[in-house]
């Protein structure tokens, strides 16, 4: 077995192995359940910060301008839209989101679609709106710059009057200073009586400053806040709705009407305000009433709330959720959403992204036991490579992957025992990483295949491998057939006295008489050689000879096509695929000279049946009839395929084709759907889901680089 990794000191892997087995330390890796919420967003980002980056631009533009945007952040369940939005909902209500420090006020509510329908009128939003600023600590904050602007403008209008009303409080001391004087309850009943008192004699001030103040709610809002014996009384009719003091929120419109003087109200604290309201797993709305009827509420909702200055709504959601918001509206109102949504699409992370995120949890866990990770080894126990098949394992899904590993080191501590995992192979016998051995998922393939051209492995012994995997298959298919007579590596054939990488005779025993002898030729370059005419005139010599029937060439360059087509048909119709291998027909070459340490069995008849067709073996030199009759084949040479394009780089040239020709004609705008719908017309798509997933990630990517060129953002349909 090929090693590609580098040894690591004994005395490392113990240190690490101590800590990892420690169950008094915490596991490096987010247990059940690893999404987050509001109320725990993650400590880190990692892999999205071309979003997030995004995201910031979006939401510091909408605090300096007359935008409303509504962000439609869509993903398949678990590729971290949640972690995205709370994230940064945490950086907001920390103080800590970019644009905060350059003069900017951003406030902003968290809402996560669980409960009920109901909970998407108006009214019921207007409350979950408030009861997030007040869960956050934002609600506080506003009072304050409340009672600090509403007490400028009186110690601006009159001076005497100020004092008289406040002759302890420094107007021009900080936020600290209101929060003394509303918590201090001996005096936050006269500091609110008086304050009150200057709203009343200086209203018309006041009202200049603040067009649409609303003096009941005004009082409600602030006696919330204030320590005094009826701050319980506020605060519940603020969040509720419930009457108190003359103020009551009991209808959609006076839901409106407040939350547009409550934006008024944070505009005229400071003209440079944004709010961001965060709309959370969108997906559970629709597991609690009709997609038809929550769709037309959402949307209703939606309207009424980009009325509404200074609002960025962000709404996130799994691709099922978001078919269903547009397949149920009128193509009107499905308009209405296109044309005025950003839409930011969360692809699959790369492997490397997850090598990333994996590094700085383990990174973490070591600075915090004061080590360093290994340079030889800095995902020990676990590689690079390792890690990447996991997060194929767990269908490329971050949250699934994340659990994974830290099922992985609590069955470490269960069995006071690390595994060292930092080699691939191990790790897919260890873990069950391929899950069906007749299916390897499309990155492990590749990396199978460059295993076999590594230039760690020199020429001469790189075919070792698939001489070896066609051996042992040939070998397994011998015990379990009774059609193959003799399997021999390398032999010295009688009449030639030259050796063919591998030979085998069908037939040629008690049961079929008749026979066939058939000799193997594999060749594995790591550039791009040609088989040259000294190894093809040695199979010549074969045939010639009568050693063998046929040749079969297992190669992943071509022959030399000169010295092929100057045989005589004879001995070039014995010559058998002749074509050169695929890369996933060396995956599979290679995956057969690895299964049994792999899977930790040998495989069955008809696994091998199924390994032979994966590699391209032709299938007439495989089997032969019981029936007795002379064994007679009709050998069909295969054709040097054209190379083919991959659909990446077909849909890359189509998209990039496309925007050149709209453009020239003077168009800047195209619906995804259709764009993709003039891609399948003349293409053979085996697995659509997958193609409009790869599709959209590549038309996002594009769009970004056009910038003169901009898609409405109807999805295609998006299988989950």
């Amino acid at each position: 077995m090929m090693n590609f990794f580098p040894n690591i000191s004994v005395n490392y892997k113990s240190q690490r192995d101590n800590l990892l087995l420690d169950k008094r330390l915490p596991n490096p890796f987010p247990g059940r359940p690893a999404s987050a919420t509001s109320s725990n967003p993650p400590l880190k980002l990692l892999g999205r910060d071309k979003q997030r980056k995004k995201l910031y631009d979006i939401i510091t533009k909408a605090a300096t301008t007359d935008n409303r945007p509504l962000i439609i952040i869509q993903g398949e369940t678990g590729m971290g839209k949640s972690a995205l939005t709370s994230f940064i909902f945490s950086e907001i209500t920390k103080n800590t989101f970019p644009s905060q420090n350059q003069g900017l006020d951003i406030y902003s509510a968290y809402i996560e679609a669980y409960g009920e329908a109901n909970d998407f009128r108006l009214g019921s939003f207007y409350t979950q709106i408030i009861k997030s600023l007040d869960k956050h600590g934002q609600l506080g904050t506003i009072v304050a710059k409340v009672i600090q602007k509403i007490g400028k403008i009186i110690y601006e209008t009159d001076h005497e009057e100020f004092l008289r009303l406040f002759n302890d409080w420094n107007i021009n001391e900080g936020l600290d200073s209101i929060f003394e004087h509303i918590n201090n309850y001996s005096t936050a009943a006269q500091f609110y009586d008086n304050l009150l008192a200057g709203v009343s004699v200086f209203y018309t001030q006041i009202k200049n400053e603040w067009k649409s103040i609303d003096s009941s709610f005004l009082r409600v809002l602030l006696l919330s806040q204030f320590a005094t014996k009826n701050r319980l009384n506020a605060i519940e009719s603020l969040i509720t709705g419930k009457s108190f003091d003359s103020f009551a929120v009991s209808t959609d419109a006076e839901a409106r009407d407040l939350i547009n003087t409550f934006m008024d109200l944070l505009i005229t604290l400071n003209q440079n305000t944004a709010f961001v309201l965060f709309i959370d797993q969108l997906e559970e709305l629709f597991t609690i009433q009709t997609p038809e009827k929550i769709s037309i509420q959402i949307f209703t909702l939606l309207l009424t709330l980009r009325q509404i200055p200074k609002l960025s709504i962000i709404l996130s959601g799994n691709n099922q959720a978001f078919k269903y918001l547009l397949d149920n509206l009128e193509e009107d109102p499905r308009n209405q959403i296109e044309q005025w949504q950003i839409f930011l699409y969360l692809p699959k992370l790369e492997g490397s992204d997850v090598c990333s995120i994996i590094y700085q949890l383990l990174l973490e866990f070591w600075k915090a036991q004061n080590m360093t990770p290994d340079h030889k080894a800095p995902f020990y126990p676990f590689s690079e490579k390792t890690i990447e098949y996991i997060y194929e394992k767990n269908d490329r899904n971050l949250r699934s992957t994340l659990i994974n590993f830290h099922d992985i080191v609590s069955k470490f501590r269960d069995d006071e025992k690390v595994e060292d995992l930092t080699d691939p192979i191990k790790a897919i016998a260890s873990l069950g990483i391929i899950k069906n051995p007749r299916f390897i998922p499309s990155q492990i393939q590749k990396d199978f295949y460059n295993y076999l051209i590594s230039n760690k492995i020199q020429d001469k012994f790189r075919a070792q491998i698939p001489e070896d995997a066609l051996h042992n298959l040939f070998t397994l298919l011998m015990r379990e057939v009774d059609y193959i007579s003799e399997v021999k590596k390398s032999p010295k054939l009688p009449n030639s006295g030259k050796k063919p990488d591998i030979y085998y005779r069908l037939g040629g025993n008690l049961l079929h008489s008749n026979s066939t002898k058939v000799g193997i030729e594999v060749k594995c370059y790591r550039r791009g050689n040609k088989v040259d005419r000294g190894n093809i005139m040695k199979t010549v010599e074969l045939l010639e000879k009568g050693d063998v029937d046929y040749v079969v060439w297992v190669t992943n360059v071509e022959l030399d096509l000169q010295t092929i087509s100057q045989l005589p048909p004879s001995i070039k119709e014995k010559q058998l695929s002749i074509s050169p291998k695929t890369e996933e027909q060396f995956a599979y070459l290679y995956w057969t000279y690895i299964f049994q340490d792999a899977m930790n069995r040998p495989p069955s008849k008809e696994e091998v049946i199924f390994l032979f067709d994966k590699i391209g073996y032709p299938e007439h030199l495989l089997r032969i009839e019981k029936s007795g009759e002379p064994l007679v084949l009709k050998p069909n040479p295969t054709p040097i395929p054209e190379p083919t394009e991959s659909f990446h780089e077909q849909i890359t040239q189509f998209l990039l084709d496309e925007f050149e020709s709209l453009l020239s004609k003077g168009r800047k705008q195209v619906r995804k759907e259709d764009l993709f719908t003039s891609f399948k017309k003349e293409r053979i798509i085996e697995d659509e889901s997958s193609v409009e997933l790869e599709f959209v990630d590549i038309l996002e990517k594009i769009v970004d680089k056009k910038d003169k060129m901009r898609t409405t953002t109807r999805l295609v349909k998006f299988i989950q």
